[in-house]
């Protein structure tokens, strides 16, 4: 256990900050793919109106996803899920980089998903936002130059728009 002669020795310390958070009607949050009209903001919570439905009816179209899911994208490893948005007019990211032949391509702890080439997964629990980055710039820079698309990022790091 630490006591107050311990946190003196700390290199850093995370400042904990005072966020305003309330609650908004759903009507005013005007939701689009990648956008939305309430910029800033990080959502906490939402409360969903749910239609009434059959019990076991429900529960074999949500074991159906799951196992959908569990085929296409490695939900066994820690990820943000896909990393690069798709390239208007082609192929996807993932077959982009799987067309690169950057699967298992590793910076640090994180590596291109062997499952779906548009996760980076933290397979053993150890990498860092930076190893993240690195890696994404390496696929960026391999798929551009290998095939021409440009990758952009899909994910948003929280400390690189002052969030945290």
């Amino acid at each position: 256990s630490l006591d107050d002669e311990d946190l003196q020795h700390f290199d850093r310390v995370l400042k904990a900050l005072d966020v305003e958070s309330k609650w908004t009607a759903g009507a005013e949050a005007y939701w689009l793919y990648r956008d939305w009209n309430l910029p800033g903001w990080v959502v906490l919570a939402v409360e969903l109106k749910l239609e009434p439905g059959e019990r076991e009816e429900l529960r074999r179209e949500m074991k159906a996803y799951e196992d959908r899911k569990s085929k296409t994208q490695p939900l066994v490893h820690a990820s943000a899920g896909c990393m690069f948005r798709n390239p208007g007019g082609g192929p996807s990211a993932g077959k982009l980089i799987q067309g690169c032949k950057l699967k298992g391509l590793a910076r640090g702890g994180a590596e291109v998903s062997q499952l779906h080439a548009n996760f980076i997964v933290n397979r053993r629990r150890s990498a860092s936002a930076d190893d993240v980055k690195r890696l994404m710039k390496e696929v960026t820079r391999q798929v551009e130059e290998q095939t021409g698309y440009l990758l952009e990022p899909e994910v948003v790091f929280a400390r690189d728009h002052e969030l945290v």
